[in-house]
C-alpha cells in the first residue's frame, strides 16, 4: 500500500509540475495572443468605420459634381484670355452690339495669393438697350467677371453709343 501512495503523490506532483512548466506558459501565451487579436479586431473595426465614412463623403462629393463644375468654370485654372475674348465677342453678337477693341491690362499679383486677377478693357458700340442686354449676358455668365467701370460717350446725330468697360476676371 505504501508504494501506491508514493506513486499517487509522485504522479500528482509531476502533474502539478507539468501544469506549471508546460500548460501555464502556453495558457499565458494564448491569453496574450487573444488580447492581440482583440486589439487588432478593434483596430480593424475603427478602420472599417473610417473607410465607410470616407465612402459616404465620396458619394456626397460625386452627387455634387455639377456644383463643383460650376465653381471650376466660375474661377478657372489659368488665364485663358483667348476663350474669354471669344466669350465677349459671342455675347456682344447675341446682344446686338459690336466690340470695337479688346485690350488686356496687366495686373500685378502677389505670389502668396492663390486667386489671381486679370483686367480687360472693352470698347463696345451699339444702342443703349442692346448694351444693357450685353451686360445682362455677362452678368449671367458662369465665369466670375466683375465690371469695374463703365464710361460712355453720347452719339453725334444718329451714331451709336460708345461704351468703355473695364472688367476684372479671376482665375487660379
Amino acid at each position: 500500500m505504501k508504494n501506491y501512495l508514493i506513486y499517487i503523490v509522485t504522479t500528482f506532483f509531476i502533474s502539478v509540475l507539468l501544469v506549471f512548466v508546460l500548460v501555464l506558459p502556453a495558457y499565458k501565451k494564448l491569453q496574450t495572443l487573444n488580447a492581440k487579436v482583440f486589439e487588432k479586431e478593434v483596430s480593424l473595426q475603427f478602420q472599417q468605420e473610417y473607410f465607410d465614412k470616407l465612402r459616404n463623403i465620396a458619394d456626397k462629393v460625386e452627387g455634387k459634381e455639377k456644383s463643383f463644375e460650376k465653381i471650376k468654370s466660375a474661377i478657372p485654372q489659368g488665364n485663358d484670355l483667348a476663350s474669354l475674348m471669344n466669350y465677349f465677342q459671342r455675347s456682344a453678337s447675341k446682344a446686338g452690339v459690336s466690340i470695337e477693341s479688346i485690350s488686356p491690362a496687366i495686373v500685378a499679383s502677389s505670389q502668396s495669393k492663390k486667386i489671381h486677377a486679370s483686367k480687360i478693357n472693352l470698347i463696345v458700340s451699339g444702342q443703349y438697350s442692346n448694351f444693357k442686354e450685353f451686360l445682362a449676358i455677362v452678368e449671367k455668365s458662369a465665369r466670375l467677371i466683375e465690371i469695374e467701370n463703365i464710361d460712355f460717350q453720347s452719339p453725334e446725330s444718329g451714331d451709336p453709343f460708345t461704351f468703355n468697360l473695364s472688367t476684372k476676371i479671376h482665375y487660379y
